[in-house]
Parts: structure tokens; C-alpha cells; sequence
């Protein structure tokens, strides 16, 4: 009779570090050997959900801290996902028959979850057709169909792709199906997981797999999205009618380029606040649209840029929106002044 393996979290904590280690280095060769071992002392499932998955979420700080580079940060989700890959080249065949559909939204580039999903599913029997990133919406019922796939998966790491499963969410019942989600963007906002229509995997592996099992085994309808509120939906339309325009004006405002590495990478810092309010009202509370200020302060602050960069930026959107966009809704800009407001430095701070 066997014993039980004993699994360490000193161990389990050493490896970890010693892989994002080796990532910071480039080593890929120490990075590989540290996987191959974790895999031959743990349980593969202890592997994702205890080493890769929060080492990648560690290297993540350590960039947004800018204490490492996005290429290194690159270098270790490419090596992450290689290592899921190989892992499920090894995967023997499906015992099960139910299709299940995995990937990420439309917009979403990050795929490590979905990945490491896929892994997980596959290796408890169930036949899991991988779609990958940046899934469209378009076709994705006549996808669903095809497949007849009653359960479709989905990670979404960030807000304006959060609110991106509500649109496919709503495709779904036509063809029978139900989603299930995760991801960061809902780690970071606990309540987010409320708006979405679907069922919630929950913040780690272990129990997306028992919610999964569990509904696998007793399938039971998912909640519907709720329907965008009339005031949302007008100030929506009218952010998108005119949205070209504001950027066209925060784009010569001076010293709003400071806010990014170059004068074209300041667009990028635009369009992140843009796509986020119109994920925010998509999601019936314009407050969601303030998630990723804080990140972003923080990003500010270990480049040196001061804070008053982000209240630069928040005013000239505030008066671009005010300018272009009618007063038949006044949603957006009144946000964008309380935020204004509260991101203006005090004096003698």
C-alpha cells in the first residue's frame, strides 16, 4: 500500500521562486529544469495552481511595479503556456463525450487560464475544444452549434473583456448552452461576477474544477445578464458617437503624452480609459470604471511621472466629454470630475 505524498509548501514556495528567478535571468534552461521537477515531486494540478499560476501572478507585480520588464514578463508567460502545451501533448484521449468549449473573449490576449483549464478538464476525461485568444463574437452561436457543446468556458482578465461574456452569454440559450467564467478581472473586483450571465468558476483552479464538475454532473440554467438600465444605454451610445472626437483633443492637449513611454504610447493610456467606461456602463455602474486607476497611480509613480499627470488626464477628459458630448446625459461627465477631484493632489502632499 502506497503512502499519500506529502506535498510542501516550503518546497512548493522554493520552486516557485526559483522559476521566476531563472525567468528574470532568461535562464530558460534552469526555468524548464525547475518545471520538469516540480512536475515529478507534485501532483500536476499542484504544479498550475500552486507554482505557475502564482508566479506568473507574482511577475505580473513585479512589472506593473516596474521592477521587471514586459519583456521579461513576455518571456515567462511564454514559457508558462509552453509548458501547459506540453502537458497536454502527453493528455491521453477523452473517456467522456460532452464537448466543452475554452478560450477568451474578444479582446483578450491572455490565455494562460484558459490554458491551464483545458489541462484540468482534459486530463478528468472531458473533450475540450480550445479556441484560444481574442475569440470573436461574431459566429461564435453558429460555433457553438456546430460543436454541440452545451458548456462554454471563458477567462477574462480585465474589465472591458469581462464585459464581453455578457454579449455571448446572451447567444447561448438559442443553441442550449451555458457559460462559465473566470479570471482576473473578477480576483480584482469580488462583486463584478454578480453582472455577468453565467456561472462563476470562482478565484483559483481547485474551485473552478469542482464548480465545473458539479455543473457537468447536474446541469442547471444559468443566470441571464441583466439588461443595460436607459440611462446607461444613452450615455453609451453617445461615449461611442463621440469618443473619435474626444481623443482627437486629448491627443493635443499638452503634457498628456508624459503619462506613457512616448507620444503615440499615450494613446494606448486613452483607450484603456475608454474601453473601460464603456465595459463599465455595458455593466450598468459607471464606478467600475475606476478598477484599474489605482494600477495605473501605481505605474505612474515607479516611472516617476507625478500624480498630477493622471489629474491632467482626467480633467481634459472631463471637458472633452462635456464639450462634445450633449447634455441630454451628464453621466460621464460627472464621473470623470469626482475622479478629477479625488486624483488631484492636495496641497502639501
Amino acid at each position: 500500500k502506497s503512502t499519500p505524498r506529502v506535498v510542501s509548501g516550503d518546497r512548493i514556495d522554493e520552486m516557485k521562486q526559483v522559476w521566476i528567478q531563472a525567468c528574470s535571468r532568461f535562464d530558460e534552461a534552469e526555468a524548464e529544469s525547475t518545471m520538469a521537477q516540480a512536475a515529478a515531486e507534485f501532483p500536476l494540478e499542484t504544479v498550475v495552481d500552486r507554482i505557475l499560476a502564482p508566479a506568473l501572478a507574482q511577475i505580473g507585480e513585479e512589472w506593473h511595479s516596474n521592477h521587471l520588464s514586459v519583456q521579461q514578463e513576455h518571456f515567462a508567460s511564454a514559457l508558462a503556456e509552453r509548458r501547459l502545451h506540453a502537458f497536454l501533448a502527453s493528455t491521453p484521449l477523452p473517456i467522456r463525450q460532452q464537448p466543452i468549449i475554452v478560450g477568451c473573449p474578444q479582446g483578450e490576449f491572455h490565455t494562460f487560464s484558459a490554458l491551464a483549464l483545458t489541462l484540468l478538464l482534459r486530463r478528468r476525461g472531458w473533450p475540450v475544444i480550445y479556441l484560444g485568444a481574442n475569440v470573436p463574437v461574431a459566429h461564435f452561436e453558429q460555433t457553438v452549434g456546430r460543436c454541440k457543446a452545451q458548456l462554454v468556458v471563458l477567462s477574462a482578465q480585465r474589465l472591458s473583456t469581462a464585459a464581453v461574456l455578457n454579449d455571448i452569454s446572451r447567444l447561448l440559450p438559442e443553441q442550449h448552452a451555458v457559460l462559465a467564467f473566470g479570471g482576473g478581472a473578477f480576483v480584482r473586483t469580488p462583486d463584478l461576477y454578480k453582472r455577468i450571465g453565467g456561472i462563476y468558476l470562482g478565484d483559483d483552479f481547485q474551485s473552478s474544477m469542482e464548480t465545473l464538475e458539479s455543473w457537468l454532473t447536474h446541469p442547471v440554467p444559468s443566470p441571464t445578464p441583466p439588461a443595460i438600465s436607459p440611462g446607461n444605454a444613452v450615455a453609451l451610445k453617445a461615449f461611442q458617437d463621440h469618443w473619435p472626437a474626444i481623443l482627437s483633443e486629448l491627443r493635443m492637449t499638452p503634457g498628456l503624452p508624459a503619462l506613457a513611454d512616448s507620444p503615440n504610447g499615450a494613446d494606448t493610456v486613452f483607450g484603456y480609459l475608454a474601453n473601460d467606461i464603456i465595459a463599465a456602463l455595458n455593466l450598468n455602474d459607471i464606478n467600475l470604471a475606476a478598477t484599474n486607476l489605482p494600477w495605473l497611480l501605481q505605474l505612474l509613480r515607479h516611472r516617476n511621472i507625478p500624480l498630477q499627470a493622471l489629474a491632467d488626464l482626467l480633467q481634459a477628459m472631463q471637458q472633452a466629454a462635456s464639450r462634445h458630448i450633449d447634455h441630454t446625459t451628464t453621466l460621464i461627465s460627472d464621473w470623470l470630475q469626482r475622479l478629477w477631484m479625488q486624483y488631484t493632489p492636495r496641497q502639501g502632499t
